[in-house]
């Protein structure tokens, strides 16, 4: 151990092993030959003028150039005189007292019911009111099954389990 660091140390002093210093030119080390590579860069890239048509200058139409104009025509949209009901507060309600997935499905709905009123798109307002009342139905009757299904588990486990655990206990 101690015969190698020496050689590293003689090695270090003659300048050996170390890199080369900024603006040096790199020699190979010893028993390697020096190789010369060429210098690399990117080739100078000039646009091929043929491809682009020449740029006009200013506001200046090309010769033979008509411009176009077209007639703009505004229809006003009135919102429906009758617009169905949108179910807002059914799906509000659903969604916080029911089941919340589908009370959410249920409130997109009732807002796509509100904007095609506003577009006076009585068709799409009319089927999105029937999917919002349904979407709503859906979440309530889940919801209640969902109930039910709760209060059966907490009447199950506390008049059948508890008493039964107790027995298992005391023995």
């Amino acid at each position: 151990m101690e015969n190698s660091s020496k050689k590293a140390e003689e090695a270090l002093a003659q300048g050996e092993g170390l890199p080369p210093s900024y603006g040096q030119a790199y020699t190979a080390p010893p028993g390697y030959d020096a190789q010369s590579y060429p210098q690399q860069g990117y080739p100078q890239q000039v646009p091929n003028q043929a491809f682009y048509p020449q740029q006009q200058q200013g506001n200046v139409p090309p010769v033979g150039y008509a411009p176009v104009t077209q007639q703009v025509v505004f229809t006003p949209v009135q919102p429906l005189e009758n617009p169905p009901p949108d179910y807002m507060a059914y799906a509000i309600f659903t969604t916080l007292c029911c089941c919340w997935p589908i009370g959410i499905f249920a409130i997109i709905r009732s807002l796509a019911t509100r904007d095609a009123s506003n577009r006076g798109d009585q068709v799409t307002a009319n089927a999105n009111s029937a999917k919002t009342k349904r979407l709503a139905n859906w979440s309530t009757g889940v919801g209640c099954i969902f109930m039910v299904l709760s209060i059966a588990i907490i009447v199950f486990v506390y008049v059948w389990m508890i008493p039964n655990l107790r027995e298992m206990y005391r023995h």
